[in-house]
């Protein structure tokens, strides 16, 4: 039975790693950064608590209808994910703004320097917003790799010191 429950936990301990590698490493090695969505401005097409994944995008190739992230003109650390609804230039054809607005918002945003454009969103789960924020935490990290890292090496260890007793013993009562 003891054998059996720690083949499931070295399942599970497995699991929980390739859940951390899939949410964290995958999606960057794609070029695809994740955000979790915290407001309802762009309901229902991206729900709150939905996980979004932002491409890279020269923002000068932005379309109108694109939903794109962006950097908040007034705090450069807030991103923003809204439908781009128009562009403003600079009187000779170059795109200087970003005109966008949430999707469930009445009114349109303040005009978005078009360098603040982080990048298009490709791919959305809805309500993935909890695990990945957890799993990208420090706290995810230690829970997901760091704990079951050290309950493997610990488990090893243990399997080395019976090995150790148990030859001891056989070779203590041959002599």
């Amino acid at each position: 039975m003891r054998r059996f429950a720690n083949a499931v936990l070295s399942v599970l301990i497995l699991l929980m790693v390739l859940l951390f590698i899939a949410w964290n490493l995958v999606p960057r090695a794609m070029g695809l950064h994740p955000e979790v969505v915290l407001t309802g401005s762009m309901e229902p097409r991206l729900p709150v608590g939905a996980v979004t994944f932002v491409h890279s995008l020269q923002p000068e190739s932005a379309r109108v209808g694109d939903v794109v992230t962006y950097r908040s003109p007034k705090n450069n650390s807030i991103l923003i994910t809204h439908r781009v609804v128009g562009f403003l230039d600079d009187g000779r054809g170059n795109r200087t703004f970003l005109i966008t607005k949430g999707d469930a918002n009445p009114a349109e945003d303040n005009p978005v320097p078009i360098g603040n454009v982080v990048g298009e969103v490709k791919y959305t789960i809805p309500h993935a917003g909890a695990v990945a924020r957890r799993v990208s935490s420090r706290l995810g990290f230690v829970v997901l790799v760091l704990g079951p890292a050290m309950y493997l090496v610990a488990a090893e260890v243990s399997s080395m010191i019976k090995v150790v007793k148990d030859h001891r013993r056989s070779h203590g009562s041959a002599a």
